[in-house]
């Protein structure tokens, strides 16, 4: 037995493009219409423009045991490891908060420096040296009311609650509005809702 079978060592963005097209074979059956999966990733690949992606894998094997590194990564041990980060931030009780790549709308700290930039600028034309902008922006710093900054963490909440349970965009948003004055996003919040089924 090999240490990684031809399936797993295929590059991240390889199985990205495999992951993108079955996307869209989906949303295409979903609308009525067929797309072949190699024509599909073929498209992606063109798309994406990389001279590398060729002789991709059309079909990912459900086999658990076709390679050490497959075995060894099911193991209940390597699975219920903890990262090293997520380990020291949480031996010095704190919470350790790891938010989707690319999802700044999920940081609280975003939401807090949008309202630094947006006072900054409200204020920033009655000033003229680099030292008054300076001293203007520690003033704006700290300027930020305390329950300002709890209801950032609360949205965040809401919107992390709301993507956790599988809802999609729309569906998010929409259940956001409705309940602006929870804490979280209720399990059975689509079950009265007929616009979420749509």
């Amino acid at each position: 037995m090999r240490l990684q079978c031809p399936d797993c060592a295929t590059s991240n963005r390889k199985k990205d493009v495999i992951a993108r097209s079955a996307r869209l074979i989906r949303q295409a059956e979903g609308i009525g219409y067929f797309l072949p999966q190699d024509q599909c990733v073929q498209e992606e690949m063109a798309a994406t423009q990389t001279p590398n992606l060729s002789n991709v894998v059309s079909e990912t094997t459900t086999n658990n045991s076709c390679c050490w590194s497959k075995i060894l990564s099911l193991q209940s041990d390597f699975t219920n490891e903890r990262p090293l980060l997520q380990e020291i931030i949480e031996d010095a009780w704190h919470i350790c908060l790891f938010l989707p790549k690319f999802h700044c709308k999920l940081n609280p700290i975003e939401l807090f420096w949008s309202y630094i930039k947006q006072s900054y600028r409200k204020q920033s034309h009655q000033y003229k040296t680099f030292k008054d902008h300076r001293e203007l922006f520690k003033r704006v710093r700290q300027t930020c009311p305390t329950q300002t900054i709890r209801q950032y963490f609360c949205r965040i909440d809401r919107q992390i609650s709301a993507y956790q349970q599988g809802y999609n965009g729309p569906q998010s948003v929409y259940l956001m509005k409705k309940y602006k004055s929870h804490r979280c996003i209720p399990r059975n919040a689509a079950m009265s809702i007929n616009v979420l089924t749509s």
